[in-house]
């Protein structure tokens, strides 16, 4: 025997879809906005990183607050964040690091 299905549990109400996107709250946007303004600090040096990031991020962000439920808009801010992680070129001059002369972030030795 097939069960009808819970209208309240599936977002149907008389037959047709709710009309009303499932939204983040107030603290989970201010969370992934805190963490688009961390990776847009982290792509700025890059220069050319900083394009691309925004046209990911941005529209992944727009999604995910906006159809929360929708894996489509997480993806391309996890699918950013991950070519920034690979893509950025590091400041580290892993020579001077193997031969022990290489300074601090702050300048010293």
């Amino acid at each position: 025997m097939v069960e009808p299905l819970d209208a309240e549990r599936s977002g149907y109400r008389s037959g047709r879809p709710s009309s009303e996107p499932s939204r983040l709250g107030i603290v989970p946007t201010i969370g992934l906005m805190a963490i688009l303004v961390g990776g847009l600090v982290v792509a700025a040096p890059a220069g050319f990183a900083t394009p691309d990031y925004l046209s990911y991020a941005c529209v992944g962000a727009l999604l995910a607050i906006r159809r929360s439920r929708n894996p489509i808009g997480w993806l391309l801010v996890s699918i950013r964040f991950g070519f920034l992680a690979t893509g950025t070129p590091s400041v580290v001059d892993i020579a001077a690091v193997a031969a022990g002369t290489a300074g601090t972030a702050g300048g010293e030795r």
